[in-house]
């Protein structure tokens, strides 16, 4: 039973994951539970193909739930409908992968606002808070350039604040800096901070660099299905 505790943004508890490959059942996740509190940024490491990308997908509800419970913000997820799915990855979750997946055809601030007209914000409040946050990620003079004119830190800053368009309460990160050089990755991973720190964002970052996994707040480890903190 999930106790209620307002400073707690999410609860995993006894998630467990598998899949047959021919005849054979390949467990992934095993009973695996752990809190996150508002405001935190913590690391999840593992080695390669230990199901640190699955257990995100669950939590972010692109992978369904069938095994354990799942609570953000102390309410029950993992709902069967398509569309109360997409409401809450739409208005609740934000995402970053390891490439941007930027419309190429639009600008910066664009690529911003779209989420949040999505939710039927007006284009004029849309562009407003697309310019707060670039602003925030020190994109100021970037905001008009279209992705193939950024470069791959600007880049990865605009999914950031695209992500955080529409103020989700929490942000799952998959390999946000993989593609990135070590100096720019901190670069961005310092943007992210900044931007923590100011909204109370609560982030689970899936990452190989520890270094960056050493400027968490904590850092879980996925191994043999299971959280080891």
């Amino acid at each position: 039973m999930n106790e209620n505790n307002d400073n707690e943004i999410l609860n995993v508890d006894n998630v467990s994951f598998s899949y047959f490959k021919g005849l054979k059942k390949l467990e992934v996740l095993k009973n695996v539970s752990f809190r996150l509190k508002k405001g935190e940024m913590v690391a999840l490491v593992g080695p390669s193909g230990s199901g640190k990308s699955t257990l995100l997908n669950l939590i972010g509800l692109l992978e369904e739930l069938k095994t354990g419970k799942i609570f953000l913000n102390n309410k029950l997820i993992n709902p069967t409908a398509i569309d109360d799915r997409n409401n809450i990855r739409l208005n609740e979750i934000g995402f970053v992968f390891q490439f941007h997946r930027l419309l190429h055809e639009f600008t910066a601030i664009e690529n911003v606002a779209i989420p949040q007209m999505l939710t039927g914000l007006n284009k004029e409040l849309s562009m407003k808070r697309a310019d707060e946050l670039l602003k925030m990620m020190d994109l100021n003079n970037r905001m008009n350039n279209k992705p193939g004119q950024l470069s791959g830190g600007e880049q990865q800053r605009v999914a950031i604040a695209r992500s955080l368009s529409n103020a989700p309460r929490l942000l799952l990160a998959d390999e946000p800096t993989g593609n990135l050089d070590p100096k720019t990755a901190m670069e961005v991973i310092n943007h992210l901070r900044l931007i923590v720190n100011e909204t109370k964002l609560t982030c689970l970052i899936v990452t190989h660099n520890i270094e960056i996994a050493s400027l968490m707040d904590r850092v879980l480890k996925l191994q043999f299905g299971t959280i080891v903190e």
